[in-house]
């Protein structure tokens, strides 16, 4: 079966973000898994800003993922922010702009599923022209998501 971080995504984990820089924005997408999972905020925010002191998740070519692995944290949970003018001070390796952040969060255990997820990401995500497919109709979670199902 393959998997998908579409399987893990829910319309409430589609988010347009209007902060420009990568503290507001990963402040917002935090606080917004920490609704969905109801993992406590200053958890994800200690994993997720340790996980950015290691190295930078700005993938570049526009795509950010920052991901994090919880101990006994169960189903992984995927989020989807669409940043409108993009987020110039997260470093990427290609220092582009980011416009699209996917944030991923997965059971510490389960090393498989939490690398086919961020494949699955990064296979559906990486060409330019389908982030800028996702920023064209960044006004409704339902249409951004029937979007990515048929990237």
């Amino acid at each position: 079966m393959k998997i998908s971080f579409l399987d893990y995504l829910d319309k409430k984990g589609i988010l347009f973000l209007t902060g420009d820089t990568k503290e507001e924005v990963l402040s917002v997408m935090i606080s917004r898994a920490s609704e969905l999972c109801r993992v406590p905020v200053d958890i994800l925010k200690e994993s997720v800003w340790d996980r950015e002191r290691k190295v930078s998740t700005g993938l570049g070519n526009g795509l950010a993922l920052p991901h994090v692995r919880l101990t006994k944290f169960g189903e992984p949970l995927v989020l989807i922010g669409i940043s409108k003018d993009g987020i110039e001070d997260y470093e990427t390796t290609d220092e582009t702009t980011i416009d699209l952040v996917v944030m991923l969060i997965a059971d510490g255990c389960d090393t498989d599923l939490y690398l086919e997820l961020m494949k699955s990401v990064i296979l559906k995500l990486k060409a330019r022209k389908n982030i800028d497919a996702i920023k064209a109709c960044a006004k409704d979670p339902a249409a951004v998501f029937n979007l990515l199902q048929r990237l």
